[in-house]
């Protein structure tokens, strides 16, 4: 079993020739007063199958509500790894997830993290293999969690689409 998470890392890495993931373009001002935040990136999965098989953007605002995201995040791998430790009393965390998607070539980021009043304005990019890429046949599900100081619990995500053209 090992060898198959072996080889579809490789092919993820091997998805598109040159560059698979060009830098974003630049970022919409979002909304007029926002303040953009600080992120720690707390885990990033390209080329894998995380437990979230839909679509999900949601802010985590505790112990418990993260301990389940993680679990789900680890779905295929036994034994999970630890779960990063939060201060939630400080901090909240943004999860993204593509939900399953049919080769390798795909992913999922959080660009930026703004607060405008009593709200997180988020902005993420999808990206996808295009037409010329060349992909693995192997399920992936990408997803993207990044731990913002602050307790805010509301956000609004603006998801900007991208196809790679390898």
């Amino acid at each position: 079993m090992k060898w198959i998470a072996i080889v579809a890392f490789a092919l993820a890495l091997s998805a598109c020739e040159g560059d698979p993931l060009p830098p974003p373009g630049p970022t919409p001002e979002i909304a007029a007063g926002a303040v953009q935040l600080e992120t720690t990136e707390l885990i990033s999965l390209r080329g894998h199958w995380s437990g979230y098989e839909d679509p999900v953007r949601k802010v985590i605002t505790d112990e418990e509500t993260w301990a389940a995201a993680w679990d789900r995040i680890h779905a295929h791998v036994s034994p999970s790894p630890p779960a990063p430790s939060v201060d939630f009393g400080s901090s909240v965390i943004v999860l993204v997830a593509m939900g399953v998607r049919p080769t390798t070539g795909y992913s999922v980021t959080i660009q930026e993290v703004r607060r405008h009043e009593d709200r997180l304005l988020v902005t993420v990019t999808e990206r996808s293999p295009g037409p010329r890429c060349r992909t693995g046949q192997a399920l992936t599900a990408p997803v993207h969690a990044v731990q913002v100081t602050g307790t805010v619990s509301q956000a609004d995500f603006q998801v900007e689409e991208d196809t790679v053209d390898c």
